[in-house]
């Protein structure tokens, strides 16, 4: 399960293009948003949508 991955690997999602410090994982039909502070080491959920719909949100 990839949502298992990031918490056990948070590097482990690729980083979105306009956003260094957020990742993003496909779990079809969704996309999961995240980031991960490693000083912390905690991972920030930022959203959970469809791909059509969770870009447009972050326009």
């Amino acid at each position: 399960m990839k949502i298992k991955k990031v918490i056990e690997s948070p590097e482990h999602g690729d980083f979105i293009k306009y956003e260094k410090n957020e990742r993003k994982i496909y779990i079809p039909p969704f996309r999961l948003l995240y980031s991960y502070d490693k000083r912390e080491d905690k991972i920030y959920l930022i959203d959970f949508d469809k791909r059509d719909k969770i870009y447009k949100k972050r326009r």
